[in-house]
């Protein structure tokens, strides 16, 4: 679809005519004044400067050697990546300072991150280093002679340089003018030359978040970089397009994001970003892209997957309460015409602070839309929150609201990008806050995205409330899916039934799992039934965001126990209380700073072979 909007010879004579940057140049000094008197835009560039002013009189952070050699050696990414990203998130808040203050001392530190970057012998993080290898064989340094592995990182780089070095333009000459020229010439030699003389990244042969991810970065890079040779830039957004059409293709039709809502960021929303970029930079040639229905689901997607209070479904390798771009979702909720969108973006924008560098985030990217896209809007967006029941038929998700509780459930498979074995997965929620939860990940080690992902207790069958039978949990792999047996949203009920059969390395095992939400003129209630054949013990661990206590005051040998504002009923199984401990789990520890407790029901499987878990208000 999208390799069709338009030819690279289009694109290029498009480019030639329409190609300026989104937003005003530094020396639009009218532009940039008439944004200091909105007081939301002029409070975020303080916050900004703020914190320019604190890292200014800090060392560099230094990247040795022998740090980049620590993954290889250790297999722990933090190390490294700490002072990666905060070389580059220096450099994103020294322009924003600039832009605020127009002071020359900040274009003075500016110059020496730029060319701090300029002197990396790599832009690819040491964990991504394998991918563009002979025998895609870890390199545990840079080689002098091999093409730099284009990873998501080594191109966003190039992004972060490039969107810096345009709209600051010959201010950044004022303190040397090969300072641009150098950036210019490290974005061509490791990144777009290659690109455009038939080198493939690891990138064009996958089809999850790398693909928009890198591709808009590549395209945002190249748009400053080749602005005076349009052929070449219309080339790379054509080849661009390919491989985003690769990435569309791997979704439904529903437009639901398997990798979790926190990566529909670097996503749905990458590929937002992407065609947001060339539709601007082309004067509008591609925009009767943004009425294809498959392309408006996936820019959706959050919107319809929102539990409430900025709480999602961490689902996959997803966060709970994860960064979502609402600026840009706010922008292409305009350009789509949905105001479903729109509504979640602006309920979302109070929680929003593009300044604030932290992680991976692009500080002066999402600040310049945050700046120019809402801030300085003549109608600002209208806070408010739109919660509406959500069935994605081919990603197998459902989301439904019940006033007092709220439901969370998934099927799919065990082969899904970022999977986790977690077949039937429950979340809910009571008055706003989590209760029976998913954990979402923890920290990205050497394991995460190796052969042992599945030794991790959070990506395994047992970290999820799904049944563990006979000792034997829900096993990897693509053919162990989800069946889906009913899925009814009526007013006063909602029911999804699945069989997970095929997740049990077991013969002749049925797991069939029916969730009910009803929500009708009687009191609200969740209630799960486990239908078991073929299995005799029965073990089911739920995840907890407070502590569960029996109700009996005891043992909970009648099988009820109290937890979150709920009354939670297994009859027939019996439960054992602990606190997990995630002394050594620093995102765990982010995403649940209340702490997290597993309550593990067990039993005999009954004759009946029916086990029923019911959830209702306390």
């Amino acid at each position: 679809m999208l390799t069709a909007l338009a030819t690279a010879q289009d694109y290029a004579d498009a480019f030639a005519r329409h190609g300026a940057p989104s937003f005003p140049l530094a020396r639009d000094t009218a532009a940039w004044a008439s944004l200091a008197l909105i007081p939301a835009a002029r409070e975020r560039l303080a916050r900004a400067t703020e914190a320019a002013r604190l890292l200014r009189s800090q060392s560099w952070p230094e990247l040795p050697a022998s740090l980049y050699l620590d993954y290889s050696q250790t297999g722990n990414r933090e190390r490294y990546e700490t002072p990666y990203f905060a070389r580059r998130q220096r450099v994103e808040l020294l322009a924003l300072a600039y832009l605020h203050e127009r002071q020359g001392s900040w274009l003075t530190a500016l110059a020496d991150g730029l060319w701090l970057i300029c002197d990396e012998r790599s832009w690819c993080l040491p964990a991504h280093a394998r991918h563009d290898g002979p025998q895609d064989q870890l390199r545990a340094l840079p080689d002098e002679d091999r093409i730099e592995s284009l990873d998501l990182f080594a191109c966003q780089t190039a992004l972060i340089l490039a969107e810096i070095c345009e709209l600051l333009g010959d201010a950044i000459d004022t303190v040397h003018p090969a300072i641009r020229r150098r950036v210019k010439g490290e974005i061509l030699r490791r990144i777009l030359t290659p690109l455009l003389t038939g080198w493939q990244p690891s990138w064009y042969r996958m089809s999850h978040n790398w693909v928009p991810w890198c591709a808009i970065s590549c395209v945002g890079a190249a748009s400053w970089v080749l602005a005076d040779q349009p052929a070449q830039w219309g080339s790379l957004v054509q080849g661009m397009m390919t491989q985003c059409d690769r990435f569309m293709d791997s979704y439904g039709a529903d437009g639901g994001c398997d990798e979790g809502v926190m990566y529909w960021s670097v996503a749905g929303a990458a590929l937002g970003r992407l065609l947001e970029e060339v539709d601007t930079r082309s004067g509008g040639r591609i925009d009767a892209v943004w009425r294809d229905a498959k392309l408006r689901n996936i820019l959706r997607y959050p919107a319809r997957c929102h539990i409430g209070g900025g709480w999602y479904p961490a689902f996959a390798d997803s966060l709970p309460r994860p960064d979502c771009v609402v600026s840009l979702a706010w922008r292409l909720a305009q350009r789509t015409a949905d105001r479903a969108l729109g509504a979640w973006a602006a309920g979302q924008m109070a929680s929003e602070s593009p300044e604030r560098a932290t992680g991976s985030s692009l500080v002066f990217n999402a600040t310049l839309r945050r700046l120019w896209w809402v801030d300085a809007h003549a109608v600002a967006p209208q806070p408010g929150e739109v919660l509406e029941d959500a069935w994605f038929p081919d990603l197998q998700m459902l989301v439904a609201h019940g006033g007092v509780l709220t439901l969370a459930a998934k099927g799919g498979h065990n082969n899904e990008h970022h999977n986790h074995n977690d077949l039937g997965q429950v979340v809910i929620h009571h008055r706003g806050k989590p209760v029976l939860v998913d954990v979402g990940r923890g920290e990205y080690t050497a394991q995460t995205f190796s052969g042992t992902r599945y030794e991790l207790w959070w990506t395994r069958g047992s970290g999820h409330a799904v049944p563990i039978l006979d000792d034997l949990e829900q096993a990897p792999g693509g053919e162990r899916m989800a069946r889906v047996l009913d899925c009814s949203l009526q007013p006063a009920r909602v029911a999804l039934e699945l069989d997970c059969s095929s997740a049990y390395p077991i013969a002749g095992v049925v797991m069939r799992r029916r969730i009910t939400l009803e929500r009708g003129s009687a009191a609200t209630m969740i209630t799960i039934s486990d239908r078991i054949a073929g299995a005799r013990h029965y073990v089911l661990p739920l995840h907890l965001a407070s502590a569960p206590q029996a109700a009996d005051g005891g043992s909970g040998a009648d099988g009820v126990w109290l937890v979150g504002g709920v009354r939670l009923s297994a009859p027939g199984l019996s439960g054992t209380i602990s606190a997990v401990d995630l002394r050594a789990e620093t995102v765990l520890r982010r995403s649940w700073p209340g702490g997290l407790w597993r309550l593990t029901l067990s039993g005999l499987v009954p004759t009946s072979g029916e086990i029923v878990l019911q959830v209702t208000p306390a």
